[in-house]
């Protein structure tokens, strides 16, 4: 996270800041703003530990589980989709295989719900996620000013009144400060790395519900429909060939 705090603004704000530091202020200097930082780091600790709560893994397993499922039995046979869903169907009886293809489809419909109502929770986080960053970054800006100005403060503290209270206060305050920056700026990198991870999820779930469900479904109908045309056809045949046998019983009686 790269933040300038430098200008004659920035500059004046320090020099006013550093003009109030004595005695009696300097050990509530900045205290204020490392509360923020405190708090602002604690906020996100809460937000990581319920953004693993979500049962979006939970989902996307039950998904590929269920993808596979339909094919794992076939896959030695052939690499098509197409394939593996027609071996996979005559590999045990007509009506079982459609009982499951149903169920499986159910199981998609099912899935789809719960995904759509995480991806508005991924999406909720992410705009949460832009404010906390927002956050981080008014926050250093403002540790940045209160180091600025106890360094301004120090440069007289260390010259007129080295080792006094005041200067080893100042001092204090200054590491202090300087910790809180640290903490800010790893604050922005966990930020950036869950605004990634929301997004790379927010992926993930988009690509589920626009592609792998709407396909597996489709190729769930057009078996079960390939299934009734090859049932109707079975029927056809069968009845051609009670024709074909009364014809012949006919033939034996003209004998």
């Amino acid at each position: 996270m790269n933040i300038n705090v430098s200008g004659h603004r920035a500059s004046d704000q320090a020099a006013k800041l550093a003009s109030q530091i004595d005695s009696s202020t300097v050990a509530e200097f900045g205290l204020i703003v490392q509360g923020a930082c405190t708090d602002l780091n604690h906020y996100l600790l809460r937000h990581v530990q319920k953004h693993e709560s979500h049962e979006l893994t939970k989902q996307l397993q039950l998904l590929k589980t269920q993808v596979a499922r339909l094919s794992v039995e076939s896959r030695k046979k052939s690499s098509s989709l197409w394939s593996r869903l027609l071996f996979w169907r005559r590999t045990i009886p007509e009506r079982e295989a459609l009982a499951r293809l149903h169920r499986s489809e159910a199981e998609l419909d099912r899935m789809a719900v719960k995904l759509t109502h995480l991806v508005r929770i991924f999406r909720e986080d992410g705009k949460m996620l832009g404010k906390l960053e927002q956050l981080t970054f008014e926050s250093y800006a403002e540790v940045e000013l209160y180091l600025s100005a106890l360094e301004i403060r120090l440069v007289d503290l260390r010259v007129e009144q080295a080792g006094t209270m005041l200067h080893q206060a100042a001092e204090e305050r200054k590491y202090e400060l300087q910790t809180s920056r640290t903490i800010l700026l790893q604050t922005g990198e966990q930020i950036k790395m869950l605004q990634n991870n929301t997004q790379l999820i927010d992926d993930k779930i988009d690509h589920a519900l626009q592609t792998i469900i709407p396909l597996w479904k489709k190729q769930i109908a057009d078996v079960r429909n390939l299934s009734r045309k090859q049932t109707d056809a079975a029927k056809q045949f069968a009845d051609s060939l009670e024709e074909i046998d009364g014809m012949v019983r006919e033939l034996d009686n003209v004998k």
